[in-house]
């Protein structure tokens, strides 16, 4: 037979009517104990240093001590043997205050009997050991833990995860060390990732991403980062994507490594860049990402300026800060003209269209140019048609650039300080395309108009094998400008005379809507054709997040597709135009025999001859991978609303 443990129980207790009802009571419950009692805290301290105590129970009003202050000074002189607190407050707040303090328990002198009192013993030493246990624990985790961030530290190695619907990224502290920035200073995603990769490995890192999700297998990669603009790092990295359970969401679980020591000719190395031209020598910052906005930069020192300067100053401070404007002119320009130089190098002669509102286009190309008035310079004067309203699709960052630049040829080239007069004005050409035009009237001559003319009219002028040659006979402005109106299918029209006009055109896109809300208006049905497990559980999962009011019915071959909008009602056929067998073109062919449901086409390898045959196959519309959920959403709502 098992024997049980007596329990040293000591006793502070200054009341002795109050002790010898607790002795009555614990020989009523057949308790086996052994009691300790002082009337006094400092004696009881004495005695657990000198008996083996298991629980104390305190009463708050003693001889030497009184209150909250006595519980306070047990705790600071003993840490590891429980306590019960005794009270003749019949106040609760002063019993709960007592146990967030660090008792285990309180009594309530008067209200509690034997098996309250047996109760109170018995489970405040049973949690102090189990309490006892797990800060032991957790003290060996937290030593394991210093000594796993230690070899993080030695082997420059650290791990990270991210939410592959939201692009949420958790990283450690490590890992906000290697990026060169403090521990936990913001909540990353895979674009801020993205934003400090070398710009010339950020395509195949975009494209190793995109892969990693859709595989869901074990892949890695190397590549380069850019450290506070300037210090290049190789990383060793492996993803993989798993099923969270604890959370029930898709994460891509990561693992990185700081190899740049196996890399010693890294800082004057471009190993994995595409190669120029072998004459060419190009030499820029990796630190100005592809998507770098200069406009944005551009209009936001402009306005801090135009502030300072529209302040009370002295004609010291604003002799100072007319100079700091006229520098952050000279700056613009050149930062301008390589802003326009990047994807010529790169050989980019289709910029992307995205929709952009016309107001901010407008305010945009005003900004740049506040300072005039303040500097005794040419003043601008904005003129701009009542049509210029609403959305459109077009290159937003070039067309802003491309006016930018032209605007400040001009004023380089008229030497005078008279104004400029620019007429913006919408020429409507059809349903779904139109024109914008820029009139600009200044007293001058525009010396750049029949070597942009002859430029944009050439064929392969802008070959990556021609620019040496190009620009050892132009001026850097003036090829930028010829590109950029190439690149943008403008046209420029000049007439000289005492007001000359330069007349720039570009085609853009309108984007009339019926139905174009951020969510779903009422419950609609989906069919998503997908054959890969991850991309179906993806996108199941990121179109019913948009909305509580959208159902997805997964399928993945063709006859399953035939058979559910046979049986079934759907508002939307989502396709992979990559389905096997018999393929998604062919697919289409069959469900348009017998449906007219609106069908959105998905491809992984995009192109234009697919697009062409996808579109007169009868999907209609095709979208092409990478694309935002912004993209997705909007494009679903747009074949809704016809």
């Amino acid at each position: 037979m098992k024997q049980l443990s007596v329990n040293n129980i000591l006793i502070i207790e200054d009341d002795q009517n109050y002790v010898e009802l607790i002795k009555e009571y614990l020989k009523e419950a057949s308790f086996k104990y052994r009691l300790f009692h002082s009337a006094s805290l400092i004696g009881g301290i004495e005695l657990i240093e000198e008996k083996p105590v298991d629980l104390v129970l305190l009463d708050l009003s003693l001889d030497d001590t009184a209150g909250f202050n006595t519980l306070t000074s047990y705790l600071d002189k003993v840490e590891d043997i429980p306590v019960i607190v005794l009270t003749g407050n019949r106040n609760e707040a002063v019993g709960i205050r007592s146990v967030s303090a660090g008792a285990q328990d309180f009594l309530v002198k008067g209200e509690f009997n034997e098996a309250r009192l047996i109760n109170a013993i018995k489970y405040s030493i049973q949690r102090f050991k189990s309490q006892a246990k797990l800060k032991e624990k957790n003290q060996i985790l937290t030593i394991k833990e210093k000594r796993y961030r230690e070899a993080q530290k030695i082997g420059r190695y650290t791990n990270w995860e991210m939410n592959i619907v939201t692009n949420e990224m958790k990283w450690s502290d490590e890992m906000f060390e290697i990026f060169g920035f403090p521990h936990q200073s913001f909540n990353p995603t895979l674009s801020d990732y993205l934003r400090y990769v070398h710009i010339e490995d950020k395509e195949k890192v975009e494209s190793f991403f995109e892969n990693a999700i859709k595989t869901g297998e074990l892949t890695k990669i190397n590549h380069r980062i850019l450290v506070h603009g300037r210090q290049v790092k190789m990383l060793n990295i492996r993803v993989q994507v798993k099923y969270d359970e604890t959370t029930n969401t898709i994460i891509l679980f990561g693992n990185l490594q700081d190899v740049t020591d196996n890399f010693p000719g890294l800082p004057e190395a471009s190993r994995d860049a595409s190669p120029l031209h072998p004459e060419i020598k190009v030499e820029y910052s990796a630190a100005i990402p592809k998507d770098f906005d200069f406009f944005e930069h551009l209009i936001s020192l402009s306005n801090n300026l135009y502030d300072l300067l529209d302040s009370d100053l002295s004609e010291s401070q604003r002799n100072t800060l007319s100079k700091m404007a006229i520098s952050l002119g000279n700056y613009t320009k050149v930062t301008g003209n390589f802003q326009s130089l990047l994807p010529m190098l790169e050989q980019k002669l289709h910029p992307r269209d995205t929709e952009f509102n016309m107001e901010k286009f407008l305010a945009d190309i005003q900004e740049p140019f506040i300072l005039q008035k303040h500097l005794g310079r040419t003043i601008i004067n904005f003129h701009f048609s009542d049509k210029l309203t609403g959305n459109f699709s077009g290159s937003f960052q070039n067309m802003r650039l491309t006016f930018f630049n032209l605007l400040l040829s001009i004023l380089e080239s008229k030497k005078n300080t008279d104004d400029v007069n620019i007429h913006v004005n919408l020429l409507e050409d059809g349903k779904t395309t139109a024109t914008l035009e820029f009139i600009f009237a200044f007293r001058g001559q525009f010396h750049q108009i029949e070597e942009i003319r002859e430029l944009t009219e050439g064929e392969n002028i802008f070959q990556i094998e021609n620019l040496k040659n190009l620009f050892s006979i132009h001026p850097l402005d003036l090829v930028n400008n010829a590109f950029s109106i190439k690149q943008l299918k403008g046209e420029l029209d000049y007439e000289e005379g005492e007001i000359s006009r330069l007349t720039f055109r570009l085609p853009i896109k309108k984007t009339e809507k019926k139905v174009l809300q951020d969510q779903i208006v009422a419950s609609v049905n989906f069919l998503l054709a997908e054959d890969h497990v991850m991309n179906q559980i993806v996108m199941k999962k990121t179109l019913m997040a948009w909305s509580d009011k959208v159902n997805v019915e997964v399928v993945k071959t063709s006859n399953e597709i035939l058979q559910e909008l046979k049986s079934e009602y759907y508002d939307l056929l989502l396709l992979n135009v990559d389905l096997p067998d018999p393929g998604g073109i062919e697919i289409v062919k069959k469900v348009r025999t017998q449906h007219q449901i609106p069908i959105l086409g998905i491809s992984s390898y995009p192109s234009n001859q697919e697009q062409k045959m996808c579109i007169e196959a009868g999907m209609n519309a095709y979208l092409k991978k990478p694309f935002t959920n912004e993209n997705l959403f909007q494009q679903i709502l747009e074949l809704l609303s016809n």
